[in-house]
């Protein structure tokens, strides 16, 4: 328990920190990378939903008060919350192939940003850009696709670490 728990927490402050000081800093066409997106997806898929809901808070408060913070705190913890408690909830316990894992944090990254964008704007914040709603989804789906290629079996790996071979 202690070790999922470390664990968990080294992924999504690992995520943070370069989401934060790698990620926002390269000039890349459309959105961000939502590397945090991709990890609570990839947690979620490998520990369940508990812990997809878990990391999404945790990422998504951490995102929230990173600098520079200029949205109101609390809306990406509430919607990457959901996104973990959603896809741990969705996840196959039997697997799922690397292609639908990659698809499913692609459509978790883009409707991250599409809530993120809908509960901003309920709150009246003015940093919406629903002119550039369109590119900015399918841009943080393609990075959200690349980078769950590499994170997933990553995060899925490293999480069967000290488990015992299952047998047939």
């Amino acid at each position: 328990m202690i070790r999922k728990g470390a664990l968990v927490a080294l992924f999504v402050l690992a995520g943070v920190t370069l989401e934060v000081c790698l990620f926002a800093r390269i000039p890349l066409p459309g959105a961000t990378p939502d590397l945090v997106a991709v990890i609570v997806v990839s947690l979620a898929l490998a520990f369940g939903s508990r812990t997809g809901a878990l990391a999404g808070f945790f990422g998504g408060l951490a995102i929230d008060i990173a600098p520079p913070a200029d949205s109101p705190i609390g809306v990406s913890a509430l919607v990457l919350c959901v996104a973990g408690l959603l896809v741990g909830l969705a996840s196959d316990p039997g697997g799922r192939s690397a292609l639908a894992s990659i698809g499913l944090a692609a459509g978790a990254c883009a409707a991250t940003l599409l809530v993120s964008a809908i509960v901003l704007g309920l709150v009246g914040s003015p940093r919406v850009e629903w002119a550039n709603m369109g590119v900015l989804l399918v841009t943080t789906a393609a990075y959200g696709a690349i980078l769950a290629a590499f994170v997933i079996p990553l995060t899925l790996r490293v999480s069967r670490i000290g488990q015992p071979p299952v047998r047939i």
